[in-house]
């Protein structure tokens, strides 16, 4: 009884604190969407200079059936005759960047490795700020939008509608792409789930491709959600109507020995040109 009486001493885990172990468990959690889906469709190109110029056709030549030009129809008759003028379109480089100074302390003790940390974040927010860029430059198209219910049969007719101007407007050259916000899947993806019906308009829209990227096809037209594209916004759009010139500089480092640091930037020149407005649609709901 003595002996079962006797207080004991308890030991936890907060009077040896000198011998629990403090692990770091796998790489850094960073919720950050770095694709750049609409610049992966568009295909980025080189940038060849500071300022440049690209050349659009805004009138061609003619032919017509000979004597139209206003000669009775003859062997002889003037044929038609139209001269072709070509403007230029003006593109500049348009600079990216961020940097951070780090200790030389941080770099030597940390784990996992901040200075990778910090240069992966570094390329990823370049990601998201050229990926706005071609967003915003999406909607400085001037077209007229196309207005659509909130049914599947309104946004099949909006699109079939958007791609007629579109037609017009490029010729068929290039590819159509619907690109949308991440808040209007909630529009789209139940009206477009992929089941096969009668009125199937392709192979529907997934929820399980939850990232950027394609989610699936509407009448054939393969549907890109981005992050780029700001609140509500849906753009119909060929890929002839824009184009994107990239030049990553990528990431530049300095040592300051007078405070033990080094300071690390990541930067790039990133231009998207509008080519024709009529080339991108702009779907707006009712």
């Amino acid at each position: 009884l003595e002996i079962f009486h006797r207080a004991a001493a308890h030991q936890k885990t907060s009077d040896n604190l000198g011998v629990i172990p403090d692990p770091i468990v796998g790489d850094v959690i960073n919720f950050i969407d770095s694709a750049r889906p609409i610049t992966s469709v568009l295909g980025p190109r080189p940038l060849p200079a500071a300022t440049w110029h690209r050349p659009l056709v805004t009138q061609g030549t003619s032919i017509a059936v000979q004597g139209s030009a206003g000669a009775a129809a003859d062997e002889k008759a003037e044929l038609v005759s139209q001269k072709m003028t070509i403007t230029r379109l003006n593109a500049n480089a348009v600079s990216y960047g961020g940097y951070v100074n780090v200790s030389r302390q941080d770099i030597d003790f940390s784990s996992p490795q901040i200075m990778d940390t910090i240069i992966n974040d570094l390329a990823a927010r370049y990601a998201i700020q050229t990926e706005t860029a071609v967003g915003t430059a999406l909607d400085a198209s001037t077209a007229t939008p196309v207005v659509h219910g909130a049914t599947a049969a309104t946004i099949r007719s909006a699109l079939w509608s958007a791609a007629s101007t579109i037609y017009t407007a490029t010729r068929g050259i290039g590819r159509l792409v619907l690109a949308l916000a991440p808040d209007k899947l909630a529009t789209f993806g139940p009206l477009f789930a992929p089941i096969v019906g009668v009125a199937a308009s392709g192979e529907g829209l997934s929820a399980g491709d939850f990232s950027s990227g394609l989610v699936g096809t509407i009448s054939g037209i393969p549907v890109y959600m981005s992050a780029g594209l700001a609140s509500t916004k849906v753009f119909l759009f060929s890929t002839s109507a824009m184009e994107v010139y990239e030049q990553r500089v990528g990431t530049l480092q300095a040592v300051e020995p007078s405070v033990l640091g080094v300071q690390v930037a990541y930067a790039g020149y990133f231009t998207p040109l509008l080519i024709v407005n009529n080339g991108i649609i702009e779907l707006t709901a009712t």
